[in-house]
C-alpha cells in the first residue's frame, strides 16, 4: 500500500506532473508549471472569497485566520452564521468595521449566493423575502464601508 501511495506522490521520470502542483522539497514553493519560477506566500494582490469557511467560522474569525496567511483583502459571504444581515445588529456592525478598518484590512464585496432566494418566484411572498434578503446585504455594505 505504501508503494501505491508513493508511485502517487511522485509521477515516473519523463511524465509532468499536471500544472499546479506544489513542489516543496526544494527550498521555496515551486510549481510544475513554472518550475524556475519561486511563488510568493504573499497572497496581497488577491482578495479571498470566504465561501470555503462559511460552515466552520464566523466571518471575523475567518478573516482573522486568512490574515495569517498573507491575505488582507477578502469577499464575504453572505452565509447564516458567518455573516448574514438579520444575524448582526448595529453594535456588531460597528465592532466587525472597526475590527476591518484597524487592523489594516479591505472589504472589497459582500456575496450574496443564491441560497433559498427567488428574485422571479411566482408567489409574492418569495419575491418579498428575497428583496428583504438582499435589501438587508446592501444595508450591510454600508454599515461595513464596502464599496
Amino acid at each position: 500500500m505504501r508503494a501505491a501511495i508513493s508511485r502517487l506522490r511522485k509521477p515516473p521520470l519523463g511524465v509532468a506532473r499536471p500544472c499546479g502542483f506544489f513542489d516543496r522539497t526544494k527550498g521555496p514553493l515551486r510549481t510544475s508549471c513554472f518550475p524556475d519560477i519561486a511563488m510568493s506566500r504573499d497572497a496581497s494582490p488577491f482578495a479571498v472569497n470566504t465561501y470555503s469557511y462559511t460552515q466552520s467560522h464566523g466571518a471575523r474569525d475567518c478573516m482573522l485566520a486568512l490574515v495569517g496567511r498573507g491575505y488582507s483583502e477578502f469577499e464575504l459571504m453572505m452565509y447564516p452564521k458567518h455573516l448574514w444581515p438579520p444575524e448582526i445588529d448595529q453594535p456588531g456592525r460597528r465592532q466587525l468595521r472597526k475590527f476591518v478598518e484597524s487592523n489594516g484590512l479591505r472589504v472589497v464585496t459582500l456575496n450574496m449566493p443564491n441560497i433559498d432566494l427567488n428574485v422571479a418566484g411566482a408567489a409574492a411572498e418569495m419575491r418579498a423575502y428575497t428583496v428583504a434578503n438582499l435589501r438587508g446585504v446592501v444595508e450591510l455594505a454600508g454599515d461595513l464601508g464596502v464599496p
